[in-house]
Formats: C-alpha cells, structure tokens, sequence
C-alpha cells in the first residue's frame, strides 16, 4: 500500500517521539534501524527481508560484544519496518561498529542505523571519520542522487531486490550450517557424537562429523538457488531438480568420511529448507517457519507413498522401518512440513527462549521433547520397537522431572547418554528433527 508523504511525515515524528522517550528512560545509547526503500510502498515482502537481515547482524553483534540491551523494540508498519534499541556502549563506537556492518555486506547499503547519544545528539558517520553513504547505482553521494531524484524508480527497485535476494540466499545457507553445527555441538546428548563421546558410534566422531559438516557448508548456497531459479516449477516437478544435488553432496560426504554415513539424513532436510526456501525468495514471498515447512510439504507430497510403498527390498534404516511398522522416517517427517518440529520442539525452544534460557539448553530441551515422541527410524532399526519405546519412556521420564529446568540435568542427561551406549541406541532421526529446529529456529514465527 502506497504511503502518503504527510503519513511519512507523522511516522518520522512518532519515531522521534519513541527514541526521546527510551533516551529519557534508559539514559543509553539509542539505534534506531529504518529500511532504505525509494518510492510510496514502504512496507512489503522486500522491506521486511531487508528488516530481518538487519536484526540478525544487529543481535549477532551485540552478543559477541556483550553490550547490555535495555530495551528491543520492532514494529511494523505500512510506513515502514522500525526497529529501536536502547544499549550501554559508547555512541561513537556503537556507531563505527554498525557502519562496519553497513560496508561489510552488500545488503547493509538498504540499512540505515542511526545512532543517538545520550545527550540526544544524533552520531554522525563524519564524527567517526566515515565518508557519506554513495549511490546505489553511481559513486555519487547518496543523498545527492536522492533528492535529484536522478535514478528512475524502477532501476532502483530491480537492484535493491538483486541485493536482498543475494544476501537472503546466504543468509538461508548461513542458517543451514549454524543449525548442523548447533546440533553436532550440543552435549551431553544420548547415544549421539558429541562434545562428550562417540555415543554408540565406534566408526565416527567429532572430527569426522565436523569434516562432513564442512562439506555440507559448500552444498546450501546450491540448493537455495536451485529453488530460487525454479520458483514457477509445480512442487511436485520440483524434487527432481533438487535430488542431482542431494547425490553429489552425499558422494562428496562419503569420500571426504571415507564411507562413513554421517549426515545422510541432514542432507536430505536440509537440502529441501534450503531449496524450498530459494523457491519462496524467488517468488517474492517472506521466508517464515510455516512458510517454507509448507512449502517442503508440498515439495514432498506423496513421496512415502511413492518411495516406500512400491519398495521390494529395504536398503536403508528407514524403509526397513516402514516395511515393518509402517513408519515414514525422514520421507513422512518432510511430508507432513516437519509438523513434529513445529507442533512440539519449536513451542517449547521459543517458551524457554523467552524465559532467558540460553540456546544450548533450549535445545536439549527440544532434544528431549522430539525423543519422547518421535518414531525414530534409526532406533527402531537398531533396537527394534522395544529400543524405540525405551528411549521414549527414559526421556518422558527427565521431562517429567524438571527437564533442562532440573539443577542436576546435565548429569541426568549423561546417565541417559551411558544407557544408550550400553543398549547400542542412537537416536539419529531426532538428531535430524533437532537440526531442523535449529534452522527453523532462525526464522520469523509470523503466519
């Protein structure tokens, strides 16, 4: 919806209006984020991308600096998204920190980061020894080119949107990555390689998880722009294109585990976010959860009924399972847009988030839910059905107890890791869920 210039005005006021507010509240630095996006639309599906893109970076740099935040405030409005922080660190250096930002990504020229002393003096890029922002599209300043109005709209609006779907296709494949190493890192886990031990693993370890996950890292950015150049491509037509890439980069684990299978499931999940999230950016949607589990849901509609029903001899762990038990695996899980991820890991990584719970235990928790109600294919495999309601039982058992809120549940957690040792149980397709919530994690939960 187009916005009328005294509805800019009244918004620009009402901004001002919070920061004095929040600079008289907090006494602290004030950012404010506002989006660059020429023309009467401000609010819309590129707008918001660019919005998201910003908070990530902005919320990344605040951790690794571990500057206090007082105050977060996001608001979306049809004049535009805003974002305002209240934070206790130096002006000057907050705004040499978010101008580095700024120039180290392509994406960061459609930001701008104000920054407000306390005093209530705005910070200047000059007073940090930063020459003016240039033009999108010349080198001339871009203020200059603003106010002649010298680029037709139109130009300027094809390379802003060149611009964020080049950043949100790496920021998707980023995603992917963090969310394989976040599951690899977390410890202690039952019967999975961790930080801790191989769990019931003798043929792989960290080192070898790590490797693979490095070969992984190379393969995301290919599934995304798979989907981003196919967006028109019926969902059911779509898997096609997307599998080639799904062999290669198992080829490519194998050689580099020399044959060890350590990430098979992963590559097929995350293959299919990162591919279903291309598709999305490429047909100029907003990535949210339920919008790419959606769309995997789509991607894979059918696919149990047309890969297991018809199968004559089970190879994998997963097809044995749905011969036997009529279990659909890594297959249903996607089929059904990973509805155990979002109906009972994500609610609860999000609550505890919330709560000022740290990722780490957020997503043990998360671990733990998924266990006990999961119908892993891997444990079923290994331990047949009383394996799978064993671990179950066991994790039904810790939640029940307190889950990560009990003050003894790491312990807790490693006496789980040395039952399943002992039993030969590792629950690698709730491993795989776990990854899945991470990645998913990352993304807006707005409908």
């Amino acid at each position: 919806m187009a916005v009328s210039p005294v509805a800019l005005l009244d918004a620009r006021e009402d901004r001002a209006a919070r920061q004095a507010a929040i600079l008289s509240r907090f006494g602290m630095s004030v950012l404010s984020i506002t989006i660059v996006m020429p023309g009467p639309v401000k609010d819309g599906q590129l707008s918001r991308s660019l919005m998201e893109l910003a908070l990530r970076d902005v919320d990344r740099l605040i951790k690794v600096r571990n500057w206090r935040v007082f105050s977060r405030d996001v608001l979306w409005r049809e004049s535009g998204p805003e974002a305002i922080y209240s934070l206790d660190v130096d002006p000057w250096v907050l705004k040499s920190s978010v101008i580095d930002l700024e120039e180290r990504h392509a994406i960061g020229r459609l930001w701008d980061l104000d920054v407000i002393a306390p005093g209530g003096g705005g910070v200047s890029r000059r007073s940090v020894g930063k020459p003016p922002r240039t033009c999108l599209l010349c080198d001339r300043q871009a203020h200059e080119c603003g106010r002649s109005r010298r680029h037709p709209l139109p130009e300027l609006l094809k390379a802003i949107q060149e611009i964020v779907h080049g950043a949100t296709c790496t920021l998707v494949s980023d995603c992917a990555y963090e969310a394989l190493v976040a599951e690899l890192m977390l410890t202690p886990k039952p019967g999975l390689v961790d930080r801790r031990n191989s769990g019931a693993h003798r043929d792989m370890d960290l080192n070898t998880f790590l490797t693979s996950a490095r070969v992984l890292s190379q393969y995301f950015t290919r599934f995304v722009r798979v989907g981003y150049d196919a967006p028109n491509v019926a969902a059911g037509e779509f898997l096609a294109l997307a599998r080639p890439i799904g062999v290669l980069c198992e080829q490519e684990m194998f050689e580099a585990t020399q044959g060890v299978n350590t990430h098979k499931g992963a590559i097929f999940a995350l293959g299919l976010l990162c591919s279903a999230s291309g598709r999305l950016v490429g047909a100029g949607i907003e990535l949210t959860r339920d919008r790419i589990c959606s769309e995997v849901a789509d991607i894979c509609a059918g696919l149990v009924e047309r890969e297991l029903d018809d199968t004559t001899s089970a190879r994998t762990a997963g097809e044995r399972a749905f011969r036997s038990y009529g279990v659909g695996g890594a297959r249903g899980a996607a089929a059904s847009g990973y509805w155990t991820v979002r109906s009972v890991a994500l609610p609860v990584y999000d609550r505890l988030l919330k709560a000022g719970i740290g990722q780490e235990m957020a997503l043990l928790e998360s671990l733990l839910q998924l266990l006990a109600v999961n119908a892993d294919t891997n444990l079923i495999s290994r331990g047949g059905l009383a394996g799978l309601e064993y671990v179950r039982e066991y994790a039904r058992r810790l939640l029940l107890g307190g889950g990560v809120l009990a003050t003894d549940v790491l312990e807790k957690m490693a006496a789980f890791d040395d039952e399943l040792i002992a039993r030969n149980l590792s629950p690698g397709g709730s491993a795989d869920l776990l990854i899945v919530t991470a990645f998913l994690a990352k993304f807006s939960n707005r409908a």
